[in-house]
């Protein structure tokens, strides 16, 4: 109702007409809902983009990339796809060529695949090693596909495999944003012990790597210790390691089969090492999963090795490392064949179904191996290997014996930062 000022009253005569009504109201049709399920397709326009690139600028190491005599511009690089799969999963490793200033060992790129989407990244560590000399660096990536992007990868690999030219390799475009993270190499380290599981190698991989190619270094002792749940999971990384057993110590005459089921070893004494004199190195692999994925080839070795701690651990009597005779036609491909010929300081052991005791092999390591010096465990892989590791690590550290001036008692941790 509308009030009037006091002391004023409705003029006389002023009524509404004869025959006038208030019109009723209008009201708004109900609103319509949506079928469940069903949302507004985003609208993408070249501001979106803009965006993108904006927030991406201060790291972007594509903008500017020469190709050929083209210019100036954003290239992103091409990265060929390799597919490995096993009862346990599917592996996608990935390797391209990118112009850009050189990565600390241990950093870690962040990743974006535009053939999937431009809006999502993850972090992965190059399984390579920066070049030390004017050449485009060359990336490695390994990464386990899961049910995110990593799963449409592998998924777009495969596809492209099936329907396309099979000798041509599969490639798709990558952007890198990074890189982040520190450097892990020590050169004052005397001793180095790298234990990876499954695709974690790629952090603990380039510490090796560096570190056999540092002659200047003081590192008197190197170990890589690598487990895997399946033998043909080293294909993963075989070029590697081959060149990993280069720089093993050299038997002259060793011989792995005489035919009658024999090992012949020649004499430790006349080994001579390809790495620096004073430095030892080994490689010790373990393979997890049962029996069956390691009849393909036989792993024997002489009769003299005495099993460590951690193989005794591990209660490996009916599984070691000592293969009996294959049951059926090796399947292996030629470089895994090649990994596993016999040599005494490349070890593979097989664990059916068991996992090998972290804090043993570190004890191992650190009481048959170092005799003076430092010691620095890198690790990466699963968070209950990381677990084990710091447990194993704080166990050997000897804070009395440091005061006294025995470095052999200062054991130093390194974990992937990326996992935690």
């Amino acid at each position: 109702m509308r009030l009037r000022p006091p002391g004023t009253t409705k003029p006389p005569g002023t009524t509404k007409p004869p025959g006038t009504t208030k019109l009723p109201r209008t009201t708004k049709p109900p609103r319509t809902t949506k079928p469940p399920g069903t949302t507004k397709p985003p609208i993408l326009t070249e501001v979106d983009y803009l965006g993108k690139v904006v927030i991406y600028f201060p790291s972007l190491i594509h903008l500017g990339y020469k190709d050929g005599n083209k210019g100036l511009g954003f290239r992103a690089a091409q990265s060929k796809i390799e597919v490995f799969k096993d009862p346990s999963g599917t592996i996608v490793r990935m390797d391209f060529t990118h112009n850009q200033e050189p990565w600390k060992i241990g950093q870690h790129f962040y990743l974006t695949f535009p053939a999937l989407s431009v809006w999502q990244s993850h972090p992965f560590t190059p399984a390579s090693t920066p070049p030390t000399s004017l050449v485009p660096p060359s990336h490695t990536y390994i990464i386990r596909a899961r049910g995110g992007e990593t799963g449409k990868l592998a998924q777009l690999a495969e596809t492209a495999a099936a329907t396309g030219d099979k000798a041509t390799p599969f490639t798709t475009p990558v952007v890198m944003l990074g890189p982040y993270g520190r450097s892990i190499v020590d050169t004052e380290a005397s001793n180095i012990l790298a234990i990876a599981g499954g695709t974690g190698i790629s952090f603990t991989l380039p510490a090796i790597t560096a570190a056999l190619a540092n002659l200047s270094s003081h590192t008197q002792n190197i170990e890589m210790v690598w487990i895997i749940r399946h033998v043909d999971n080293l294909a993963w990384i075989a070029p590697e390691l081959l060149a990993l057993r280069s720089h093993l110590a050299h038997v002259p005459n060793y011989i792995s089969d005489r035919g009658d089921g024999e090992i012949e070893q020649a004499d430790k004494s006349e080994m001579t090492a390809t790495t620096s004199p004073s430095t030892r190195f080994r490689i010790h692999i373990y393979v997890t999963r049962g029996a069956e994925t390691k009849t393909h080839i036989p792993i024997p070795l002489s009769s003299s090795h005495t099993p460590t701690t951690s193989e005794k651990q591990a209660d490996i009597s009916s599984a070691s490392s000592v293969s009996s005779t294959p049951t059926h036609t090796p399947t292996h491909s030629s470089e895994i064949r090649s990994l596993l010929s016999p040599h005494p300081d490349f070890r593979v052991t097989y664990l059916d179904h068991l996992h090998p005791d972290v804090s043993s092999i570190v004890a191992d390591f650190i009481d048959t191996t170092v005799e003076m010096g430092r010691t620095r465990v890198v690790g990466s892989g699963p968070a209950t290997l990381g677990t084990a590791l710091r447990a194993a690590v704080a166990a050997r550290n000897d804070v009395g014996g440091v005061w006294r001036g025995e470095e052999r008692g200062d054991v130093e941790f390194v974990w992937d930062d990326r996992l935690g």
